[in-house]
């Protein structure tokens, strides 16, 4: 009994889910097929296995998701980068120029 609630996740599924029509009739099918406990444990423990690889890939497509989200917000930053120092760069050449044009008409 003790491997059908072996983690506190599917005891509290348990406790708030109802339990579906379909674990209802593996129950009584497995009750007059006399191995009641071996077959409840082995579905259980099919569902569990179920379950993390249900949660392993949802962890996966987080990590996708915040990978992507951290290239973007690089890719972003590169720019910003680039177009601040293209705007100093421009200000450097127009000064540049000023102070050309201000020494031409010194002379």
């Amino acid at each position: 009994m003790n491997a059908i609630f072996a983690s506190s996740y599917e005891r509290r599924r348990r406790i708030i889910e109802p339990p579906s029509e379909a674990s209802l009739l593996l129950v009584v099918e497995v009750a007059f097929d006399g191995s009641l406990l071996s077959n409840i444990t082995s579905a259980s423990e099919v569902s569990l296995r179920e379950e993390e690889e249900e949660e392993e890939e949802e962890e996966e497509e987080e990590e996708e998701e915040e990978q992507q989200q951290q290239q973007q917000q690089e890719q972003e930053q590169e720019r910003e980068e680039e177009e601040q120092q293209e705007q100093q760069e421009s200000v450097l050449r127009i000064s540049a120029s000023r102070a050309k044009t201000l020494r031409e008409h010194a002379d």
